[in-house]
């Protein structure tokens, strides 16, 4: 059968009824906030992250909803990105939003994948990069330096 355009009784039936109440309460579910929360931002200690990330799930310090990775949740539900939340109370940077469990999980299939394929590949270094790249012309270096934006200041030598 192909598609002609036209939606299917079937397929108008699916858009609304009770499916359409069902998903609003699960939405709804999704962004109720559990008592005692959200934690005032501040630096947590280091006892008190390392206890953060030793469960077996970590809990949202917005809602106190726990999950094995923080992630997606905390993008889709409290719109934030992860270096917000970490910087709101002071999580280690280079640490994953994920439980104990779901780390050692990924360190392992990181693991196993560099053992079968070798490491990836090594970033350019800035000799490299500047090898690649011909240098900045004069002519160039003059067209952007006096055509720079409002505001800016042209580093421009006068004679």
């Amino acid at each position: 059968m192909t598609w002609n355009g036209t939606p299917t009784p079937a397929m108008r039936r699916k858009s609304t009824g009770r499916f359409v109440l069902r998903n609003k309460q699960r939405c709804a579910g999704r962004r109720q906030i559990l008592d005692g929360f959200p934690v005032a931002p501040h630096d947590l200690s280091l006892e008190e992250i390392i206890a953060y990330f030793s469960g077996d799930v970590i809990q949202c310090l917005l809602c106190g909803k726990k999950y094995r990775s923080l992630g997606v949740h905390i993008k889709r539900i409290h719109e934030l990105n992860q270096d917000e939340y970490k910087k709101m109370y002071g999580l280690f940077w280079r640490r994953g939003l994920t439980s104990k469990d779901c780390h050692e999980t990924i360190s392992d299939i990181v693991s196993k994948r560099i053992e079968e394929n070798g490491p990836p590949p090594h970033r350019i270094t800035l000799e490299e990069q500047r090898k690649k790249h011909r240098p900045m012309t004069s002519a160039h270096r003059e067209m952007v330096l006096t055509h720079l934006p409002n505001g800016a200041v042209s580093v421009k030598k006068t004679t």
